[in-house]
């Protein structure tokens, strides 16, 4: 397991823990994605104290928070844009257009 950074406060810990054991299921996360999952994490439980608190995060808190969630593929939109380690190379898909089969 990949230790959570020391400044998250409870909730973002509790989301590191998750996040990463489901990123590194999916091949997705890398050793250069911890600081922004870091971000994500911290951002992320500053958000639940506020409603924990009955105050409202800002719309630029929101907003950061979809980017990060995005980068990552979590977002319906998103998924589609992130590749995971296992990809396999497909070459060229265009390799034959042109060229008639064999007869």
């Amino acid at each position: 397991d990949i230790p959570p950074p020391g400044y998250l406060n409870i909730q973002g810990v509790d989301l590191w823990r998750e996040l990463v054991r489901m990123l590194k299921g999916a091949r997705i996360l890398t050793e250069g994605d911890l600081l922004a999952l870091g971000h994500l994490c911290q951002l992320h439980g500053s958000i639940l104290r506020k409603y924990e608190n009955g105050l409202m995060p800002t719309a630029a808190e929101v907003a950061q928070l979809r980017v990060f969630f995005g980068e990552f593929g979590m977002t319906p939109a998103s998924r589609s844009k992130v590749r995971t380690g296992d990809a396999k190379k497909e070459g060229n898909r265009f390799e034959k257009n042109g060229k008639r089969p064999p007869q």
